[in-house]
């Protein structure tokens, strides 16, 4: 359809970029590239440099060999990605919905189009079961990512209340919250010592490494365009003033990190050559 939408004349340069997004993602490099170019000789604003770089480079990876793939037993329709592993169990984020009169939608039995709010939430697999993580008296709040503590019934979590006035409180932004190990509820939300919250920023995504000492997150500035990642470390119990990741940030977006163990930190980005 992307194709055929370039065939009209006066089209939006936005739907090259687009086009040339989908051909990438096809494998379809030459038509990938020669998108991006028109879109840029029609004075698009975005950089697309890069994203032609890879077009060109892309095609001279060595192929990746993958057995197989299984689609997880509770997938359904909504959106639904895991967040990793954690003492308590796998950590997955579903959507949920509200309507027009605040009550809450079955979104895998009702059309989603009759929600007029929906919000991420945590809940747990822990082998067959899946428990749900409630914010105790906090509705409509919308959680999007959430690191425990290795040595405390603790989490660190990405929080945001789109329907609160303050425009602070509707962006993610970090905060602690303690956890109910038998009712499964996230309670005494207070915020992280470096939040967005006290700066205008954004803060999200912040993962814990193994021992719990190191912390990295995401944050946006509220005068810059683009997420980078930054690192706390954990002393005489006290988290210091987080520092960017100079060796790693691009100047595009990092976003997402993940630690695995202490010694390895997974991370988005679109800021290289690739995908």
């Amino acid at each position: 359809y992307s194709d055929s939408i370039l065939s009209f004349s006066n089209v939006e340069e936005m739907f090259y970029l687009i086009n040339g997004d989908v051909n990438k993602g096809l494998s379809n490099f030459s038509k990938a590239i020669d998108s991006y170019e028109k879109y840029q000789s029609k004075g698009g604003e975005i950089d697309v440099r890069l994203k032609i770089e890879s077009c060109k480079e892309i095609p001279n990876w060595d192929d990746e060999v993958y057995v197989k793939f299984n689609q997880a037993e509770q997938n359904y329709s909504l959106a639904d990605f895991v967040a990793g592993n954690s003492k308590y169990g796998v950590v997955h984020f579903t959507e949920k919905g509200y309507d027009e009169n605040n009550y809450e939608i079955n979104l895998k039995e009702e059309n989603s189009d009759r929600a007029e709010l929906l919000l991420s939430t945590p809940i747990l697999y822990k082998g067959n079961k899946r428990v749900s993580i409630k914010l105790k008296d906090s509705k409509f709040t919308s959680i999007t990512s959430m690191s425990f503590l290795p040595n405390e019934n603790k989490a660190i979590i990405t929080a945001s209340y789109p329907l609160k006035k303050d425009k602070l409180l509707k962006v993610p932004n970090l905060y602690w919250a303690k956890f109910d190990t038998v009712s499964y509820e996230l309670y005494d939300l207070q915020p992280f010592e470096y939040s967005g919250l006290k700066d205008s920023s954004s803060t999200a995504h912040a993962t814990v490494n193994a021992s719990g000492d190191q912390m990295v997150f995401t944050k946006i500035k509220s005068i810059e365009s683009t997420s980078n990642l930054y690192f706390s470390q954990l002393s005489n119990g006290s988290w210091s003033k987080p520092l960017p990741l100079t060796s790693i940030n691009s100047n595009n977006n990092e976003i997402y990190p993940l630690f695995s163990g202490d010694s390895i930190l997974t991370f988005s980005s679109d800021g290289r050559v690739g995908y």
